[in-house]
């Protein structure tokens, strides 16, 4: 019955469809590989296109990341680079004009770069970007997409075409570095080791298949077993990453490039195994092609399902490299799978028909002498295997994973040109910063809150593992000489030095103005003194002055009065003159006939009085005189008068007038000047100018009692400065050296406090770095921390955690107490990947094992057997671990890259598990009874295949150490040396001799040894 439906069962069957129609089914898989490869795009331009990000975007310090791009108004990107400008010589005008010019070109580029910090285009922040030696600036540059993904790889090219598109001063030279280049230039690395890589493993498993087979022909099975497989493979791999369905990047292609070159090796040589062990029985070809696949298929199944399941474990891993590893890998091994139970077989048929790849003689009988004498010794052999790869598997637990991605690349590249030119130039790796952001519910820009930043800067600053902190209260890396207390305190001690010079050079002036105060106080009690004389003085005057008003009205009518004639006094004293003088000579001559003159007078007066008695006899004459007069218009009357005055007037009366004439002149102009200086004011006006007069002194007298009291207390008050600046003087040299002294001891250390003056927050220095280092609100502060060492090493990750646990420690008790406190960069996203590596390890171990096992007990139809062979294949692994750690850590210096450690894993539990379960298959369809004669046979049908197989495959891998990216180096390395172990000491030693010691109760819960599934013809 079993033979039935082992004849009958879907894999016999189509190994008789590929013997009997060998021709189709060559041609089927012929025209499918070319045709999906005509439509569907190369695998490396897929990846290329269509790269999935590395880095899961739910870690920690991504999320920081991406949220400290929002807080700071930028573009999401996680794609983070550095352009890197250095010179043979200090940057001038010519390298700026191209720094320049590059940052106008990167900026207009919206659809690449998502943003750029540019510190060295400010003139503000300027001196914070440039090296110590003048030599060299750096740029940071976003690109927009994550990192590994197409996109992000697109802009590394864009911006270093930007680059490469502006003319370069002499001696100067650039290149785009940072995280998110390295890992585009690892990834192009990889593609250009993929076609050495393959085209290395083709000529070696050739050159071993011709060793081993002897025959072209026969080496040409597994070879075109290869071609068709990766053909087809790759193609539909392209297809489905081009449509999204599977996750690829370009380390897609290499491993799973290096793993189908493996697989699809082992199934051939599996294929050609049987068809020889059927052709040494005499079978036909078609009948020895249907037998031999027949009698592996089922083992080909269960290997290439362990593989895909390992493989598709990786699904549940959340890393961007395991994710676009295990799934196409498992959907490559099915394909080998399909091509090997198909394509293989009608090969071999169309081959063997024509005799062109019979077998050479076997060699069962070495093996079944090994298989003898390591069963004889089967207990110390096991205990020995157990021990020696129990002590490879110890050194196992000294693994420290390796991270550094800058150095997995064994050539050079640009951005590894532009991680040297930051170490020759800067103190610190400036283009990997570990970002410091610390968050509020409030502004952060005054003196409180920016001191506590300070305060946390300085903590981080103190780690042994930070070389410098960048900070808004430290834009270049030292705090800000001008926010220590020491320096405040120095800048009033040098005021109050310079104010005790000023008061020793103001002595002198000091003594002469006491001086002065002294004679103003004696000139003012003097004054004081005399005032009551002028007061009474002016009382006086005032007193006359008002007398002399009463005569202001008689001074006004003579300074204005004027004779009938229109003439004024002085013309009419000016007459008056004239007739003195005429009178005066008048006088003179009537002075001898004033006798006669005075007789005649007194004989006329009777004539010209009009109402005098007139003797008689006279009337006549009277009447004459009157009628005279009448006829003169009284001017003989007039002159009669005049005679009659004259009479009276002697030369003396003449020459006094005319003495006093001048004076009455002088007199009447003083009148007229005083009368015109009035201006019209009435006297009563001008006494009251008189009573205020008089006031005014008094009170000036008063005043002046006043300022002389004042004086008298000014000087007592000069006299006693003068005498105490002597003591201020000493006390402000005191008090400066003492304020120079606290300065010298806190202006940097320990003591240095903080301080920033209110007016230094709108500094242009200040302004310029917060816009840099602070959000737009001021609710978000970030710090750039630049690692003591390289930021991709061990030492920083393994500390990074200590960044933000030191900040927030530092800012208990602050005004900062409580903020939300969080670091991200490069090492903190490192430390994340190396916690999601553990998990996804863990995670996909077991499933991977799991998924083993129950292949395993489905194939042997046991559950003890295939924990011992789930065992085995695990020590297995955890010994090659060791060695590789051995090799790498500890001989050679260079860690595992942590990406190693997982593929390796699932590669080797996989085909590790292969080999011991076509080694236990044999054994347990041998018909012979006991154990101990089925394991010498399995030794003898099984030795060579299983050796040549695990040695293609370990060559398979070893050839991945022909890349020029490390982890490949290494990932090859690990899984060559489990291959080599698994071959030589698993499935050579450890497994017989266990299951010797065991018996048969290794097949528990069975108690029995079924009958074989086919019995020779």
């Amino acid at each position: 019955m079993a033979r039935h439906q082992m004849r009958t069962s879907p894999l016999r069957w189509a190994a008789s469809i590929a013997a009997r129609h060998s021709w189709w089914v060559l041609i089927a898989w012929i025209v499918i590989a070319g045709g999906l490869n005509i439509v569907v795009p190369q695998l490396e331009q897929s990846a290329a296109d269509k790269s999935a990000a590395i880095i899961p975007a739910d870690l920690p310090a991504t999320q920081a990341l991406r949220e400290m791009s929002r807080d700071f108004n930028a573009p999401v990107s996680t794609a983070v680079g550095a352009v890197v400008i250095s010179s043979t010589h200090e940057i001038g005008a010519p390298e700026s004009r191209y720094y320049s010019e590059l940052v106008a070109k990167l900026l207009a580029d919206k659809d690449n770069v998502a943003y750029v910090l540019d510190m060295y285009g400010n003139p503000a922040t300027r001196d914070f970007a440039i090296s110590p030696d003048k030599k060299a600036v750096t740029l940071t540059v976003a690109g927009q997409g994550d990192v590994g993904t197409a996109k992000a790889h697109h802009v590394t090219s864009v911006v270093r075409d930007a680059i490469a598109s502006i003319s370069k001063p002499p001696g100067l030279q650039a290149h785009f570095s940072g995280a998110a280049p390295t890992v585009a230039d690892e990834f192009s690395s990889t593609d250009t080791s993929m076609l050495i890589i393959t085209a290395i493993s083709v000529v070696l498993i050739t050159a071993l298949l011709l060793l081993t087979y002897r025959s072209l022909f026969a080496a040409m099975i597994p070879l075109l077993t290869i071609g068709i497989s990766l053909a087809v493979a790759r193609a539909v791999v392209s297809l489905l990453g081009q449509h999204g369905v599977l996750p690829i990047s370009s380390l897609t292609v290499t491993l799973m490039t290096a793993l189908v070159l493996g697989a699809a090796t082992d199934y051939a040589i599996f294929q050609l195994a049987g068809f020889h062990e059927a052709r040494r029985r005499g079978l036909d070809p078609i009948t020895a092609v249907i037998t031999g696949s027949n009698r592996t298929a089922h083992v080909l199944v269960a290997s290439a399902l362990t593989v895909a399941l390992s493989a598709g474990a990786l699904v549940f891993a959340k890393i961007g490299l395991f994710t676009t590893s295990g799934p196409p890998i498992a959907v490559a091994l099915l394909i080998t799978l399909a091509v090997s139970l198909t394509f293989t077989p009608a090969l071999t048929s169309i081959l063997g028909r024509r005799t062109l790849i019979e077998p050479r003689p076997s060699r069962q009988h070495q093996w079944h002498r090994l298989g003898t004498r390591i069963i004889r010794r089967s207990i110390p052999l096991a205990a020995l295997s157990v021990i020696v790869l129990l002590a490879l598997a110890a050194i196992a637990v000294t693994l420290r994973p390796n991270g550094d991605d800058h150095a997995m690349q064994l050539r050079a590249s640009d951005s590894t040109r532009g991680y040297d030119e930051v170490a020759r130039h800067f103190p610190a790796n400036e283009i990997l910063p570990e970002y410091l952001v610390i968050r509020t519910d409030h502004d952060m820009r005054n003196t409180n809150d920016l001191a506590a930043l300070e305060v946390a800067a300085a903590a981080v600053s103190q780690l042994p593992t930070v070389a410098y902190v960048r900070s808004i209260t430290r834009p270049d890396g030292h705090p800000l000489p001008e926010s220590a207390i020491g320096y405040q305190t120095g800048v009033i001690g040098e005021r109050l030095a310079d104010a005790h010079h000023r008061i020793d050079a103001a002595r002198p002036e000091l003594a002469r103005l006491a001086a002065g105060v002294t004679q103003l106080r004696a000139g003012a009690v003097t004054a004081r003194d005399q005032l009551p004389a002028l007061v009474d003085g002016t009382k006086q005057v005032a007193a006359i002055a008002g007398s002399l008003l009463d005569l202001l009205p008689t001074a006004t009518r003579i300074a204005h009065a004027a004779g009938t004639d229109g003439n004024n006094l002085t013309a009419t004293l000016d007459r008056l003159q004239n007739l003195t003088g005429t009178l005066t000579q008048l006088v003179t001559t009537l002075q001898p006939s004033r006798v006669a003159f005075d007789r005649l007078v007194d004989a006329l007066a009777p004539l010209a009085a009009p109402g005098a008695a007139c003797p008689p006899g006279c009337l006549p004459a009277k009447q004459a005189f009157t009628a005279l007069d009448a006829a003169t218009h009284g001017a003989l009357r007039q002159a009669f008068a005049a005679a009659q005055a004259t009479q009276a007037i002697t030369p003396d009366m003449l020459a006094t007038v005319n003495k006093l004439l001048p004076d009455l002149r002088a007199g009447l102009t003083q009148i007229t000047a005083l009368v015109s200086s009035l201006d019209g004011r009435s006297p009563e006006q001008i006494r009251a100018d008189l009573t205020r007069l008089t006031t005014g002194v008094d009170a000036l007298s008063n005043g002046i009692g006043q300022i002389a009291e004042g004086l008298t207390q000014a000087k007592n008050g000069t006299d006693q400065t003068v005498s105490l600046t002597d003591q201020l003087a000493a006390g402000l040299d005191d008090a400066a050296k003492y304020l120079r002294t606290l300065s010298s001891q806190t202006t940097t250390g320990p003591g240095a406090g903080f301080y920033l003056p209110p007016q230094a927050l709108t500094d242009n220095r200040f302004v310029a770095g917060s816009r840099l280092l602070i959000s737009s609100d001021g609710h978000v502060a970030r710090m750039l921390v630049m690692a003591s060492s390289n930021p991709y090493g061990n030492r920083i990750i393994d500390s990074v955690g200590d960044v933000s646990a030191s900040a927030r420690a530092a800012l208990e008790g602050t005004v900062l107490d409580g903020a939300e406190v969080e670091s991200t960069g490069i090492a903190s996203v490192t430390a994340n990947i190396f916690d999601q590596v553990e998990k996804d390890f863990i995670l996909f171990a077991i499933v991977a094992i799991l998924a083993v096992f129950l292949i395993l007990v489905f194939l042997l139809r046991s559950l003890l057997a295939p924990l011992l062979l789930v065992g085995a294949v695990a020590l297995s692994f955890a010994s090659a671990v060791g060695i590789s750690v051995l090799v790498w850590q500890h001989l050679i210096g260079i860690e595992l890259h942590w990406s190693v450690l997982p593929v390796a894993f699932m590669v080797l539990v996989a085909v590790g598990a292969d080999y011991s379960m076509l080694f236990a298959s044999r054994i347990r369809e041998d018909p012979d009874t006991g154990m101990t004669r089925s394991i010498i046979r399995a030794f003898g049908t099984t030795g060579s295949v299983i050796t040549t197989a695990g040695i293609v495959f370990a060559i398979t891998m070893f050839a991945l150490m022909s890349g020029s990216v490390m982890f490949l180096l290494q990932t090859g390395f690990t899984i060559g040396i489990g291959l080599l172990l698994d071959v030589a000491v698993i499935r050579t030693i450890l497994v017989p001799t266990v299951m010797h010691l065991i018996g048969e109760r290794v097949w528990w819960p069975a108690h029995h040894k079924p009958a074989s599934v086919e019995t020779p013809s």
